[in-house]
């Protein structure tokens, strides 16, 4: 047999032994058909899966969300530096108490109840001194909510934080916050 043939050979033997892989890995595979209504979990579910067993996710989609993880250690650590003071449990270390309190005035955690008052409070001046202000001024309130949350936190900054030992002692304590205060961190 001349190279050209002896060539082929090897190269059909290769494609039928990568059809073989591919077979048995397909075999191997389980698709799953995932039904519900919105907000039932599907997604959460799937994340689940791919955490467990593999197949992590790609780093471009981890850093996608930074921002949102930052977001919740903020919100949860201000919900435990306010029940710091409802407990009446101390910082450990002194210099974390102005640490904390630079901390929630940079990063101040608002709730809805205000948000909407200070709305209502500023289109009522409004409409006292220009009956024709558009009520709906999208543009000049999302400013404001972006000078509440301008940048990121620093995460040396949570870290410090969280290692004080009065933090450590009232996050030990949280079963006496008010109800899930912990998981509404965007009140």
């Amino acid at each position: 047999m001349n190279k050209g043939g002896r060539a082929a050979i090897a190269r059909s033997k290769s494609i039928d032994q990568q059809l073989d892989e591919e077979r048995e890995r397909r075999q191997k595979e389980v698709q799953l058909l995932m039904l519900g209504g919105a907000g039932a979990g599907k997604s959460t579910f799937i994340k689940q899966l791919r955490l467990h067993y593999g197949d992590h996710f790609p780093e471009a989609i981890c850093h996608q969300w930074v921002p949102q993880v930052l977001h919740n250690l903020t919100g949860a650590l201000h919900v435990v530096l306010e029940q710091m003071e409802v407990l009446n449990i101390q910082f450990d270390n002194h210099l974390n108490k102005q640490l904390a309190v630079e901390f929630q005035d940079k990063f101040p955690r608002m709730s809805m109840e205000a948000l909407v008052l200070r709305f209502t409070e500023e289109d009522e001046s409004a409409e006292r001194t220009s009956p024709t202000t558009c009520r709906a001024d999208v543009t000049r309130r999302m400013t404001f909510l972006d000078k509440l949350q301008p940048q990121a936190p620093d995460v040396a900054v949570l870290q410090q934080l969280w290692t004080d030992l009065g933090v450590q002692c009232c996050y030990a304590r949280r079963q006496k916050f008010q109800r899930h205060a912990l998981s509404r961190t965007h009140e």
